[in-house]
């Protein structure tokens, strides 16, 4: 669990940066669902790449 009010500026800063990206993730991952469901598969695949690389980059701790 993160205690978001704990933690020093910098750290802060930083934990700001990775939910920035799991939202990112997050909002691609659903508009891939999307494509995916109205047989848009070509863009559906284009999507998952982006979230591979999204996720590849975020911090250990961040990912599942």
């Amino acid at each position: 669990m993160l205690n978001l009010d704990d933690m020093p500026e910098d750290a802060l800063f930083e934990t700001a940066k990775v939910l920035e990206q799991l939202a990112r993730y997050a909002r691609t991952r659903v508009q891939a669902m999307r494509f995916r469901a109205a047989g848009l598969e070509g863009k559906a695949r284009n999507l998952e790449r982006e979230c591979e690389r999204i996720y590849t980059q975020l911090p250990k701790w961040a990912q599942w």
